[in-house]
């Protein structure tokens, strides 16, 4: 299986987020890499969040251990 490198999927995200900002294009073309950008974060937040939790007690557990 090819997988996408984090690398691959940070510069897409750039991509999108500054052909959504970029003042050469009209309204639909910002519009559609905004849809793109809002549903991964969506997803994100959909799905990913559950995560936070335990990344917060893996930080927390490493300063505890640093002191």
């Amino acid at each position: 299986m090819n997988e996408i490198t984090e690398g691959e999927i940070i510069l897409a995200l750039k991509k999108w987020s500054t052909e959504t900002n970029s003042h050469w294009n009209d309204g639909w073309t910002r519009y559609h890499y905004l849809d793109k950008l809002l549903k991964v974060k969506g997803y994100v937040d959909e799905h990913l969040g559950k995560f936070e939790q335990i990344q917060q007690e893996r930080l927390g557990n490493h300063k505890a251990q640093d002191s």
